[in-house]
């Protein structure tokens, strides 16, 4: 996008926070932090006149990203059926897999279509001459594609770069594979000035340079995309894998004849190849965790004597890991049901945040505002993958808050290893 931050529309801006639902103190909050905000040049010691900034948000401002990205988070909400967009900053990318490229050229039109329309309505600019299209297929033969946004045809590009990553028509990664081959021999030069048989910086030293400054490079398009090396070519992968080789030689000190496998037990670096297939592994459990969540929730009931103490059973739902939050106390006797059990929902729409028999001290008085917090996101349980089968038994446990805390997460983690 032209000038992300200085073209932000302060009014839609404001639109768009109310209905994400910012509370009204913080949004009289950020409106006051938006308005009249002023700017002047300043060159060779002299000053210009002040001038208001009619739109946009602060260059450099800690708030700044967050309000950029609340502003476009609806760019991709409407589009066709099996078109897929995604956003990282002001960087926008939009796709179709179909059969025919016809179809494709339709669909990702259409898209085009409902994306000039957004821009117009919410007075942002796309940079017609930064945007380009791929066509992606085993076919050797030129895709007839006619793409066209604001009036303008789009270019064709066989090599994109997005986030970094080289991609390729055929993806096979090879201009990325070799983009990082280039660098990290680089990297690995500077290792082999430092290194010497009796001088010199030590095998551990060296190593800590290799997985700090060299390794990063080699494995970047596993962390930003993690189809890039899942479709490498082998071809491609020997190229990275070879450099590894070459570090390890460095770091020992051996001659080129020692057989690989042996430097790696030595150095203790896993193989480029299987160092891939477990972090595919990595990022694919951690895209099951977070797949259903937090975007889906769920309405939850537990037994009137849990209520009672305050307390939320958790429980395991289709796989996902439900944990519950903490309901203040309250009368259970307007709050059961006719099957003596208390709906979560209906509890905290009856809370109104009022404890007329709280027999507290004054002391906990400031305590209020948590509990109506608490009230508030009782009604909903945070739903989230589960990590593993193992820990079905321990889902079932009951889960008591703490009083600091407005409601507990959980979620299994994904570990690091080769």
């Amino acid at each position: 996008m032209e000038k992300a931050f200085d073209r932000v529309w302060k009014d839609g801006l404001r639109l768009k926070l109310r209905k994400n639902g910012i509370s009204r103190c913080m949004f009289k909050w950020i409106s006051q932090y938006l308005n009249n905000r002023k700017a002047r040049v300043h060159v060779n010691g002299t000053y210009s006149r002040k001038k208001t900034l009619r739109e946009g948000v602060p260059q450099g401002g800690v708030l700044s990203p967050t309000l950029f990205l609340i502003f476009i988070n609806d760019i991709v909400k409407d589009l066709p059926r099996n078109v897929h967009g995604a956003i990282c900053a002001d960087d926008l990318v939009l796709w179709c897999s179909e059969e025919y490229t016809s179809t494709a050229d339709y669909r990702l039109q259409e898209a085009l279509n409902i994306l000039e329309k957004w821009t117009k309505q919410w007075l942002k600019t796309i940079n017609s001459a930064k945007t380009t299209y791929t066509a992606f297929g085993l076919s050797t033969k030129e895709q007839k594609v006619t793409l066209k946004l604001n009036g303008q045809a789009l270019p064709a590009e066989d090599n994109p770069t997005y986030l970094g990553v080289t991609f390729d028509k055929r993806l096979t990664w090879k201009e990325q594979t070799e983009k990082a081959e280039v660098r990290a021999k680089a990297r690995l030069a500077i290792m082999k000035k430092l290194a010497g048989t009796q001088w010199g910086a030590n095998a551990r030293i060296l190593k800590t340079m290799y997985t700090g400054r060299v390794r990063p490079v080699l494995e970047y398009g596993v962390s930003a995309c993690v189809s890039a090396w899942g479709t490498a070519a082998k071809s491609n992968l020997d190229k990275i894998t070879k450099v590894q080789n070459q570090a390890t030689r460095v770091i020992t000190g051996a001659m080129k004849s020692t057989p690989i496998k042996e430097l790696e037990t030595i150095t203790g670096l896993a193989p480029i190849v299987q160092r891939k297939d477990s972090k595919l592994l990595i990022q694919a459990a951690k895209f099951r965790q977070t797949a259903r969540a937090p975007n889906e929730r769920q309405n939850v009931t537990t037994s009137e004597k849990e209520a009672e103490k305050g307390e939320f059973s958790t429980s395991n739902l289709d796989g996902r890991l439900v944990v519950k939050a903490t309901l203040p106390h309250n009368n259970p006797s307007t709050l059961s049901d006719e099957d003596g059990d208390i709906n979560a929902a209906a509890a905290a729409a009856e809370y109104d945040g009022d404890d007329d028999d709280d027999d507290d001290d004054d002391d906990d008085d400031d305590d209020d505002d948590d509990y109506d917090n608490a009230a508030a996101t009782a009604a909903v349980a945070v739903v989230a993958a589960a990590a593993d089968d193992d820990d079905d038994d321990d889902n079932n446990n009951n889960i008591n808050n703490n009083n600091d805390d407005d409601y507990v997460g959980g979620g299994g983690g994904g570990g690091r290893g080769y």
